[in-house]
């Protein structure tokens, strides 16, 4: 469960944000575990190092400001050698990053310091379709849904290239049948699993594709898509999702699961919608 640490930094940044009429939500693999891990009480495979919180701003003069307001003396916050990255009295690192207005271009910011340019495409709808989690009593946050999540993930692979990206991904298209919409799989899905069109322990992905669709501003959905595409076109990508310590045969039908799951996102994903 969440940490102790962690807990006093959140409550911090979200007090200080909240006196500054600030939005703030958490997104990237803390939100993963908020949202499935912890809440399901499933066995943690990954954890984090650090804590990514989306603020909106409108000018890079207000992020200085807030990040001032973070730090000064007697501040709970202290900068690091990383423009974007603040530490905790006690000792938790959060990742501070803006969108909003000071994007430019919309879906991109570029750091003053550094100058490195970073995607924040999804952010606005992510805070838009955001929802409120209580850390602990009395400590409210906002976090990114668990669709508004996978294309973050996805959006983040494309630009970093990282497996621990896709390895989120591939995580939740397996958990969130289980977890998040048993029901809506009958409800939704019951002609197409009668007619066989679609496999039972793929259902899942499927929604979760069309819940993305539907949080998803339309005009990302083909970036989304061509995001996709190359992962599926691409048998390298999705052989760094499987573990080499199995024997060929378990590996080979373990791929064959992890490439149905992600096409069939792709499918949902894509899917018209009446």
């Amino acid at each position: 469960m969440i940490d102790k640490e962690d807990v006093e930094a959140i409550a911090d940044l979200e007090r200080i944000t909240r006196e500054q009429g600030i939005s703030m939500m958490i997104i990237g693999a803390a939100a993963r575990l908020l949202l499935l891990d912890w809440r399901h009480r499933l066995p943690v495979r990954r954890t984090t190092k650090d804590w990514d919180l989306a603020v909106r701003m409108e000018s890079w003069n207000q992020y200085d400001q807030l990040r001032h307001r973070l730090t000064e003396t007697k501040a709970p916050f202290s900068r690091t050698s990383a423009e974007h990255r603040l530490q905790h009295r006690s000792g938790a690192l959060i990742d501070l990053l803006p969108f909003g207005a000071i994007e430019a271009p919309e879906g991109a910011i570029q750091w003053p310091e550094s100058r490195a340019v970073m995607s924040v495409i999804g952010f606005r709808e992510a805070e838009e379709h955001a929802t409120s989690v209580e850390l602990v009593p009395g400590l409210g946050v906002k976090v990114v849904t668990i669709p508004t999540l996978v294309m973050l993930k996805l959006i983040a692979y494309s630009d970093r290239r990282r497996s621990d990206d896709l390895a989120d991904v591939l995580f939740i298209l397996e958990q969130y049948s289980h977890h998040e919409l048993e029901d809506r799989i009958f409800e939704e899905l019951a002609d197409q699993l009668a007619r066989g069109d679609l496999a039972f322990e793929q259902a899942g992905a499927f929604l979760l594709g069309r819940d993305v669709s539907r949080q998803c501003h339309p005009s990302n959905l083909p970036k989304l898509s061509a995001i996709l595409n190359d992962i599926l076109g691409h048998e390298a990508i999705l052989a760094e999702l499987v573990s080499p310590r199995f024997d060929d045969e378990i590996w080979e039908r373990r791929f064959e699961s992890v490439t149905a799951l992600f096409r069939t996102f792709r499918d949902g994903l894509l899917a018209i919608k009446e």
